[in-house]
């Protein structure tokens, strides 16, 4: 009788651990919105990386790391890479605390930062904020001007039936 008493606690207390172990950490339902980028050894320090990207968050970073591919870590979206009739500009935006009072640093456009056209940007610092800007406008084109032109059209070709049908 004593060995499955002592089984039964035994697997009861492996349940009960197996359920504590398996808890989400942070609350968040098991999504993190902390990041590693650095070789294992170096010096590290933190950026927060924000707007549109793919993984933003608190970056544990290299200290000297290069913009470029920490962008592409956090997975900002390809140039050229826009639905058609659609016009995007990313803003890639640095701040910096400078004598208690946090300021903007930097200021490009991703297209321009990508194809090495861009001024030269600052090497990060601890507490750097890096904020992706995605600013989206419609064109206006031919294909815009035919949709709207044919949307009247057959605006004007309904009324005209219905005129017709109730004189």
């Amino acid at each position: 009788m004593r060995h499955k008493t002592g089984w039964g606690w035994l697997l009861l207390s492996w349940g009960i651990l197996g359920v504590a172990q398996a808890q989400p950490v942070g609350g968040l339902g098991g999504t993190s919105f902390e990041f590693e980028f650095y070789r294992p050894g170096r010096p590290t320090m933190i950026v927060y990386i924000w707007g549109a990207v793919g993984q933003p968050g608190i970056w544990r970073v290299e200290r000297g790391v290069d913009l470029i591919p920490l962008l592409s870590a956090a997975k900002v979206p390809g140039v050229g890479s826009t639905p058609e009739g659609v016009r995007q500009q990313y803003l890639v935006r640095i701040f910096r605390e400078v004598e208690g009072e946090r300021r903007e640093i930097y200021r490009e456009r991703l297209e321009r930062l990508v194809s090495g056209g861009a001024r030269p940007y600052p090497p990060l610092q601890e507490g750097d904020i890096l904020v992706v800007e995605m600013r989206q406008r419609r064109r206006f084109g031919w294909r815009t001007a035919f949709e709207i032109t044919r949307t009247i059209a057959q605006m004007l070709t309904l009324y005209l039936l219905i005129r017709r049908e109730f004189r």
